[in-house]
């Protein structure tokens, strides 16, 4: 339903374009926070996209806690 908190893990590289997600979630009128990690792939590689990555879990709680702090359970999805 409309106004989901969605929060998206996601790897971050030098061509990251958040766009996409942000504009689909608008569009369904939900909100969206990105949590950036660190990919186990450096530089421009296609493949960076698809990489195992990691995410600080303070800033994930931090998301979640962000998320629910209007009382919503949040939507989680994945890049």
């Amino acid at each position: 339903p409309a106004g989901c908190k969605v929060i998206i893990l996601t790897p971050g590289f030098e061509t990251t374009d958040f766009g996409y997600f942000s504009n689909l979630m608008n569009a369904l009128g939900h909100s969206v926070t990105f949590v950036v990690g660190s990919s186990h792939i450096a530089g421009k590689s296609a493949n960076v996209r698809h990489s195992d990555f990691t995410v600080d879990v303070e800033e994930v709680r931090e998301a979640i806690a962000e998320a629910s702090a209007n009382g919503q359970k949040p939507g989680v999805g994945t890049d």
